[in-house]
């Protein structure tokens, strides 16, 4: 037995020189040799941790529709328009018949008017007025109001102003009749419809509390308008036909006067002097040239003593506007005037 087993020992003594034994540091490899394993997912849970609780946070402030429409006031009064239109929004798809949803339709149309979506403004202010419920029937009263605003902020006077006087019309809306012709009349006055801003604050009724203001405001109209310097558009085309550069001079545009006076005269000379030399083909050319800048010159001191009266109606009623507290009048389409024409001006 013993020389049977002495191969074995031989070859396992063999076996062992081959593959030796690890040493222990080696051994025990696979339980510390991967660290990365064991931080990624720490760090995973980590995010998991602090991940967790927004999601929640958020659905529990979609439950309840007074926070809801607490935070879009706040982001709206914070200057975050568009993720106040969104607050709102999700308010409406939330809690479509919530008493208070008048409210969040006048506060969407406010953020969407500062983000210069005036139409989708126009349709959030005529949702919330249609509020019948005691709760939103403040706001509808604002927006009512609101809608002819929207009209005026967006360049178009004349419309905000017949859509005050339809206001004003309206019984449902009896207790802010005053306010809103006096409204009427301010876009009136941006219209530079003097007679029609006039008209509406004689119909105030003399119990309205606003019927003081509304007399002394159409006495400095009056006194106003009389004071104002003013250019007569006859007169200044007048003055052009019979001496080039008067019209302009008479608008207050010196340069234009001197540049339509020096044009006219030397296509006058040449057109002279041309004919006289006898060629009559080059006359008739600097003639037709020379009626065309008369022609023109003409069309343009008109349409430069109007543009005097507005420039200085514009001033006045800035000024007039600062001393009642109102808004100025917004940039852009003024007065109902267009903003793209074609002319030809010569």
């Amino acid at each position: 037995m013993a020389g049977d087993q002495g191969p074995e020992e031989g070859a396992g003594v063999k076996f062992m020189r081959l593959h030796p034994s690890p040493p222990p540091h080696r051994m025990a490899g696979p339980k510390v040799g991967r660290p990365w394993a064991s931080t990624t997912a720490w760090i995973c849970a980590a995010v998991l941790l602090v991940g967790a609780p927004a999601p929640l946070a958020q659905a529990q402030l979609r439950e309840d529709p007074e926070k809801v429409l607490g935070f879009a006031h706040e982001l709206l009064a914070e200057g975050d328009v568009y993720r106040a239109i969104s607050e709102y929004k999700a308010f409406l798809i939330l809690f479509p018949r919530h008493p208070r949803s008048a409210e969040a339709w006048f506060g969407l149309g406010k953020g969407l008017r500062q983000g210069g979506d005036a139409d989708g403004a126009l349709r959030a202010f005529e949702q919330a007025e249609r509020e019948e419920s005691e709760a939103g029937r403040p706001w509808a009263r604002e927006a009512a109001l609101e809608i002819g605003e929207t009209l005026r902020m967006a360049g178009h006077p004349g419309p905000a102003a017949r859509a005050f006087e339809e206001l004003a019309r309206t019984p449902r809306w009896g207790e802010i009749r005053g306010r809103a012709l006096q409204r009427a009349a301010w876009a009136w006055m941006e219209a530079r419809q003097w007679g029609e801003a006039l008209r509406v604050l004689g119909e105030i009724e003399h119990t309205d509390p606003l019927r003081e203001a509304s007399e002394r405001l159409g006495d400095e109209i009056r006194s106003g308008l009389q004071t104002l310097p003013w250019r007569d558009p006859w007169v200044a085309g007048g003055l052009a036909a019979l001496l080039p550069g008067t019209g302009h001079l008479y608008a207050g545009r010196h340069k234009e006067a001197v540049t339509s006076f020096l044009l006219n005269a030397t296509f006058i000379a040449g057109a002279f002097w041309a004919i006289r030399e006898g060629y009559l083909v080059t006359g008739g050319i600097l003639s037709f040239f020379e009626l065309s800048w008369y022609l023109g010159g003409i069309s343009t001191a008109v349409r430069e003593a109007r543009q005097f009266n507005r420039d200085r109606e514009g001033e006045w009623l800035e000024g007039l506007a600062r001393r009642w507290g109102q808004p100025p009048l917004e940039p852009g389409a003024k007065a109902g005037e267009p903003v793209l024409r074609w002319e030809f001006r010569f």
